[in-house]
């Protein structure tokens, strides 16, 4: 065989060795296909079986069983009571009978009830601090769903990415094989020049080690992938591009995120639970009351042969005075930690809209980057043709097409990025709106579990009496104010423009922004506050609390403080700590004292 059909046989050995290559490797793949080769499935079995997953859910059916608990406290308790054995009585009702000393067979047996009437709303706080805890746990397993199943989706993209671009390392060295072949001809007929063969087989060792790099490349995304998914990757079929589901414009999309992130809910319900552990801390300043009934049966006690027998009904009452100043200081530790939680809310708030707009940002940049990718593309693949036709007509050189042709693998390879960090971007924006597993159908718990799990949620309007979760934060711009929901409720940073939307007040008007005011009137309510506020301190109430101060100017405009202007600080912190004990107040105590 001489050398030109050798020469023109090699590119079509290659491509063979290509394909059985990839057919070698999709077989093995296949091997341990575990017929779970969609992102959906994926996305799903990873999250069925994900160690981390697993642990929330655990903790979440621990939650609920703490509620059970917690309701026991409106039950009665009933106790039996039964005893037999020796005694010895030597009492002065033994020795008037003559005898100085007694020995019985004692025997017990009683039975009694205690039911709680009143124990200072502390089974009604616990309650509500489970349900909150139960609801946070819940939203932590959504929004551990959420970012587990970014991390399959982004384990599953990286195996398709490298293994395209193994691809177009391999397509870019059996073009380097074809032109070194037709300069070796050239060469070894003495047409062509040494310097030629010496430079395209350094650009062939090149491209040999672009394959090396691509396979360890594509090694290591499936190593990650085993890490994610617990199982070897089989034949992944394409991700499915969503971007008709994300919203359109980067502000809807922050306004989603607020609305629908588990984290930022949980966050809220960790917000619920220090509030009512705040309100539960109060129950030993009250007395506590219990209806009692017991009855008992004995024989042959206390030196004294024969039965006796006796019934109760007791309502009875235990107050504790003093206890050595525990109480007030559990009451100031529990309202340092409603400070806490808000302020693990705000910076969750903070951190949820970065997220989104980094997210939603990477999207639009890589989707106009594809563009202009496939536009560049088409140029160098016109560009390298030309310089073909003139390399061979010796007006080009050949360090000329391997450069053209460098550029063109380049750009395919840029493509390639973009398209894979497009779509990982879509999927990005999903988990920050908190909408991934529903895109992808993702399954949380069975049906047996799932209606405890969806009242949990929030879907069920008693276990959100207090925060609905459309009324929590509204975010369009940077413009944020505190605002007061009913019974003066902190509802967090809310974005200006929706202040209309607001809950109602106490007094079912809605709640409005503090309107503008001439200087002699802040003077004037800074004067009325300041008394106000000497006043309760000298009542010494510990209980007494910042934004429990809410107080009229003249004109009847309601004035909160202090509360700093929306322009000067887009993120208020919530100075706020909690209301007070159901038990002492109803909703606007303070202010009927302020007024």
């Amino acid at each position: 065989m001489n050398a030109r059909n050798k020469t023109q046989l090699k590119p079509l050995v290659a491509a063979i060795g290509v394909a059985l290559g990839l057919a070698i490797g999709g077989h093995a793949a296949a091997g341990g296909d575990s017929g779970r080769n969609s992102l959906q499935d994926i996305v799903q079995h990873t999250i069925n079986t994900n160690p981390e997953i697993l642990i929330q859910k655990n903790e979440y059916l621990a939650r609920r069983e703490e509620i059970r608990q917690a309701e026991g406290g409106y039950y009665p308790t009933v106790d039996a009571n039964a005893g037999y054995g020796y005694e010895y009585t030597d009492s002065p009702t033994t020795r008037g009978a003559g005898n100085s000393g007694v020995e019985l067979a004692r025997k017990e047996l009683g039975l009694s009830l205690v039911q709680n009437v009143f124990d200072g709303h502390l089974t009604t706080n616990e309650v509500e601090r489970h349900r909150a805890r139960a609801r946070a746990t819940a939203h932590q397993i959504d929004g551990q769903a959420e970012k587990i199943g970014l991390n399959a989706t982004q384990v599953y993209i990286d195996i398709l990415r490298y293994q395209q671009l193994l691809n177009l390392a391999q397509e870019n060295l059996a073009v380097h094989e074809r032109i070194h072949d037709q300069i070796k001809l050239r060469s070894d007929s003495g047409v062509g020049r040494k310097a030629d063969l010496d430079q395209i087989e350094a650009r062939l060792a090149l491209a040999e080690n672009n394959i090396v790099a691509a396979r360890v490349n594509v090694q290591d995304a499936k190593t990650s992938y085993v890490k994610v998914v617990g199982e070897e990757p089989g034949r992944l079929t394409p991700v499915p591009n969503i971007s008709r589901e994300l919203p359109g414009s980067e502000d809807d999309a922050v306004s989603r995120a607020i609305d629908n992130h588990p984290i930022l809910k949980s966050a809220f319900a960790d917000v619920d639970a220090a509030t009512e552990q705040h309100e539960a801390a109060s129950f030993n300043m009250y007395p506590r009351f219990d209806v009692e009934l017991g009855t008992t049966h004995n024989e042959d006690i206390d030196g004294v042969e024969g039965s006796s027998d006796d019934a109760t009904a007791m309502l009875r009452m235990r107050w504790n005075l003093f206890n050595g100043g525990k109480d007030m200081a559990r009451r100031r530790e529990t309202a340092h930690q409603i400070n806490a939680a808000k302020e693990i809310r705000n910076r969750t708030y903070r951190q949820v809209e970065e997220s989104t707009r980094l997210s939603y940002a990477a999207f639009k940049a890589t989707s106009k980057q594809i563009s202009l990718i496939k536009r560049q593309i088409s140029s160098n693949a016109k560009t390298r043709d030309a310089y073909v036709q003139q390399f061979n007509l010796n007006e080009r050189t050949l360090l000329d097409v391997l450069n053209t042709e460098n550029d063109l693998y380049q750009s395919r390879q840029d493509l390639v990025k973009a398209e894979m960090d497009n779509l990982l971007a879509q999927y990005r924006v999903m988990t920050d709106v908190g909408r991934l597993t529903e895109v992808l159908s993702v399954v949380m718990f069975d049906e047996a579990e799932a209606p405890e799990y969806n009242k949990a949620l929030g879907i069920d309007p008693y276990t959100e009496r207090k925060y609905p979760n459309d009324e929590y934060m509204k975010v369009t711009d940077h413009k944020m104010e505190v605002i007061r929901g009913p019974n003066d409720v902190d509802y967090g940073p809310v974005a200006a423009k929706d202040k209309a939307n607001a809950p109602a007040g106490p007094a079912g008007g809605a709640t409005t922004a503090p309107a503008s005011v001439s200087e002699k009137e802040v003077e004037a309510v800074s004067d009325k506050l300041a008394q106000q506020v000497d006043t309760v301190i000298d009542k010494g109430d510990p209980g007494f609390m910042l934004d429990d101060i809410h107080i009229k100017t003249d004109k009847g405009t309601p004035v909160a403080a202090p509360i700093a202007k929306a322009s000067e600080q887009p993120m208020a912190a919530s100075p706020v700590v909690a209301q007070q004990p159901k038990a002492s107040q109803e909703p606007g105590f303070w202010r009927k004292i302020f007024n």
